[in-house]
């Protein structure tokens, strides 16, 4: 090969490899949701009468682990027991605090969502007025908009930017479409890798 041709192909080397570092580097894959949510409901202080369904587990996604186990989160569009999960959510500065938007939700036989919205401040005290939607198809749809979420299920729970960890409790969850019933509903809720930056205007 003449000296050159050699030349070229090392200039055209040389002006490719950056070329496709800078293509990689300006095109990160996005973070994909994944929840950790464990759910009940029960009758709590309004009794049997009222509430109409005795305690049981409303949802499950993941496990939050414990002695020599690993948390198992769950990532949106994967499979956990004979359904599929859906995360969705954002946790977007607001203020001193961070707006939360968040919703996890499983296919299948006992299938079911769980909603969680509002302002979650960092400083480890009870969050209040926090809305909180259960539903499912067998036990309808249980609302209350105000809601108290703590941190004190872990000393790594908490918010920030993209991320929650907490523990909500609705005493008074009133069904919003299966008469008139009135429950307590309780979740531990960690979602990570949730949008937090709002979208940019068109």
């Amino acid at each position: 090969m003449r000296p050159a041709a050699r030349s070229l192909i090392r200039s055209c080397l040389a002006l490719t490899v950056p070329l496709g570092l800078l293509v990689a580097c300006s095109d990160p894959v996005p973070a994909i949701p994944r929840v950790i949510i464990d759910s009940q409901i029960r009758p709590g202080t309004n009794g049997q009468q009222v509430c109409g369904i005795s305690s049981r587990e409303w949802i499950t996604i993941g496990n939050f682990g414990g002695v020599g186990t690993a948390p198992r989160p769950v990532e949106t569009d994967q499979t956990e027991g004979s359904g599929t999960v859906t995360v969705a959510c954002s946790v977007l500065a607001e203020g001193e605090g961070f707006r939360v938007n968040a919703s996890a939700t499983v296919s299948g036989a006992e299938a079911g969502t769980v909603s969680i919205t509002g302002l979650f401040a960092s400083a480890r005290v009870p969050q209040q007025n926090i809305t909180v939607i259960f539903s499912r198809r067998d036990f309808g749809r249980f609302e209350q908009k105000d809601c108290v979420a703590t941190y004190d299920v872990n000393a790594n729970a908490g918010v920030a930017s993209g991320r929650v960890w907490a523990k909500v409790i609705c005493p008074k969850a009133v069904s919003t479409d299966n008469g008139e019933k009135k429950c307590e509903t309780e979740a531990q809720f960690r979602f990570e890798n949730c949008e937090q930056a709002a979208p940019a205007a068109k």
